[in-house]
């Protein structure tokens, strides 16, 4: 937690009992990582980072998805953007991304497949 309303991603070893922060920033927060599915890259979602995001000061949602290899070790890859909060990603098979898009009052599922994870091996 930073401040009131920056936060990181942080990891833990339950064996080496070893932490380590994954991804963050003193501008926009990183929240609601989920690992997956072979456990070598972290999706999140960022707040307060989008210049949308910033001047309608929508502090309270989403912005975008963004994926990081484990380790933290290469910048963040954005996953997704545009003018609609988009949060809760959540690994699907083939290292499809689903994740909520809120348009006006509705919130839809979409996905998106995360070929870019090659990149970040």
């Amino acid at each position: 937690n930073r401040d009131e309303r920056y936060f990181s991603v942080w990891a833990y070893d339950l064996e080496t009992q070893h932490e380590w922060e994954v991804v963050s920033s003193s501008e926009w927060a990183a929240i609601q990582p989920t690992w997956s599915r072979d456990g070598k890259y972290i999706a999140f979602t960022t707040v307060y980072k989008s210049p949308v995001s910033k001047h309608e000061h929508r502090s309270d949602k989403g912005d975008d998805i963004w994926i990081v290899n484990r380790n933290g070790g290469l910048p963040p890859i954005q996953i997704t953007s545009g003018e609609e909060p988009e949060s809760w990603p959540v690994w699907g098979p083939d290292n499809r991304i689903f994740f909520l898009r809120e348009t006006g009052k509705r919130r839809n599922i979409w996905s998106v497949r995360a070929n870019i994870v090659d990149y970040l091996d």
